[in-house]
């Protein structure tokens, strides 16, 4: 491990001390995790520890914790991995591409990365205590990124997976060089139903139909469902299946599963980890794994034997007994991975963007490597269907400045009215019906901020400005309720008037 003192805090000028760890097994787990936030899973001591032992690809992993004072305020992961830079090429290039990976040269397009994250989970792992200035830590970040490079001969640098709302403060990565990426959407559905009965009720009947006609072919084929706490002893068996699913992907292609991967999961989240299977026979036929996060059902991996999946419809019932087990743990979120989503929004998920930043080390090219990898990349999404029935709700005049992002620039505008449903807000600035907007609202007392997102359901031209009604998409319980407390605020300065 290597120890660093000279840093220092912008703001109040305190040193903070960096120490990179090559092996998580140096650390203290209750240390690691007294840092961790709610519903972090993927950052917490135990998967970065199962993950790290797992042999997934070329990984060579990195840990730093910084302290201020001897007390640990940050850490983060990262690691070194190999991958071909068309990595989400789907097009006809991809069939020239691989022709010349096969016959010609193996490494063609083949680069080699320093990423911040998790090879094996969408979100980064990026761990700041509150009150700490960001952009300080995360400098540090980035100069051990490049000490580390250096020291495995790479030149490429990829901080990655970032929501829409940390967008507000991680585009600043901008200024230091990096260019920001898309990445494949990630599905989720918001738990808003008791029992799985009442989302299939909520749903529109179209949808109803089709999955009640997956539910009942499954049901005529004699396959059973059974959840494990456990799953070492099945290993092999996991990875066989998802080994199948993996060559049948056509979106993205990347980490290469091991069975010490499933041992490792079990082992070490000790029941944070689970499989759902789908038994035929007394022969496991597919999978489903899952990591139950404090408030998500996070979907991480699926695999199935493919010559069952017409006679049971067993991929779409793979997700629906996903969601049966989400709602029955009553999880806020449930989050699906980054593949097949036209499946899942059918079942009521919303897309919501991922992006990555990346940066060449040598100034040249990184004018051309990053925009290689955007060449290849997808377009940025956020999309959603009219699933599910919908509701309505009293409409409150407000009069609030808000700001929000809207195709990656951050802008302003004022919100003439609010509902449990949606907002409708006046701009300066162009919008487009069925965009996404992702809206940072304050309380009327400026006290608390949060993020909530939006799709613009119809816009007009007002003399020079835009008016334009959006409504709510991937809510969860937590920002529903802060809505309606900004509600409840301007109604009550209403009756004070």
């Amino acid at each position: 491990m290597r120890n660093k003192t000279h840093v220092q805090q912008d703001k109040n000028e305190t040193d903070m001390d960096v120490i990179r760890i090559n092996h998580l097994s140096e650390v203290d787990p209750a240390l690691w995790n007294s840092v961790v936030p709610k519903d972090r899973i993927i950052c917490s001591y135990e998967h970065l520890r199962a993950v790290e032992e797992s042999g997934i690809n070329d990984c060579d992993y990195r840990y730093l914790m910084i302290y201020i004072k001897g007390k640990l305020i940050a850490h983060t992961c990262f690691y070194y991995i190999s991958f071909d830079l068309d990595i989400f090429n789907s097009g006809k290039s991809k069939i020239i591409f691989d022709f010349i990976k096969t016959k010609i040269y193996p490494d063609f397009l083949r680069i080699k990365t320093i990423e911040c994250g998790s090879p094996t989970a969408l979100g980064n792992t990026i761990t700041i205590t509150h009150g700490i200035n960001r952009e300080t830590v995360v400098k540090l970040i980035i100069k051990e990124m490049e000490y580390f490079a250096r020291e495995k001969k790479v030149k490429i640098l990829i901080m990655r997976d970032f929501f829409d709302e940390e967008l507000f403060f991680f585009d600043r990565l901008k200024r230091l060089g990096f260019k920001r990426l898309n990445l494949l959407p990630d599905p989720e559905i918001i738990n808003n139903w008791e029992t799985f009965d009442h989302y299939l009720n909520d749903m529109r009947s179209k949808y109803r139909y089709r999955l009640n006609n997956y539910i009942k072919i499954f049901n005529t084929s004699s396959v059973r469902v059974e959840v494990r706490d456990h799953f070492s002893d099945i290993a092999e068996r996991l990875t066989e299946l998802w080994h199948q699913s993996y060559e049948h992907a056509k979106e993205y292609k990347r980490e290469i599963l091991t069975p010490s991967y499933f041992r490792n999961m079990d082992h070490y989240l000790n029941g944070r980890s689970k499989v759902i299977l789908f038994i035929y026979e007394e022969q496991i036929i597919g999978f489903g794994f899952v990591l139950l996060d404090d408030e998500t059902l996070r979907s991480v991996f699926m695999g199935m034997d493919q010559k069952y999946n017409r006679i049971s419809r067993l991929y779409f019932n793979i997700l629906i007994e996903t969601i049966k087990f989400g709602i029955k743990n009553k999880k806020k979120q449930i989050e699906w991975g980054i593949t097949s989503t036209r499946s899942k929004l059918d079942m009521g998920a919303d897309l919501l963007p991922l992006y990555a930043y990346m940066k060449h080390l040598s100034p040249f090219l990184n004018k051309i490597i990053p925009n290689l990898f955007m060449l290849f990349s997808p377009p940025p999404k956020r999309e959603s269907k009219h699933v599910f029935n919908m509701r309505y709700f009293e409409r409150i005049f407000a009069n609030l400045t808000i700001k929000y992002l809207y195709n990656g620039k951050v802008l302003e505008a004022i919100v003439k009215n609010i509902s449990e449903s949606g907002v409708y807000i006046q701009t300066k600035s162009i919008l487009k019906k069925n965009s996404i907007i992702t809206i940072e609202f304050s309380s009327p007392d400026k006290k608390e901020s949060f993020i909530a997102m939006a799709k613009i359901v119809w816009i007009k031209k007002v003399k020079k400005n835009r008016h334009a009604g959006c409504e709510y998409i991937a809510m969860n319980k937590k920002t529903e309720e802060k809505i309606r407390n900004i509600i409840k605020e301007l109604k009550a300065r209403e009756i004070i008037k």
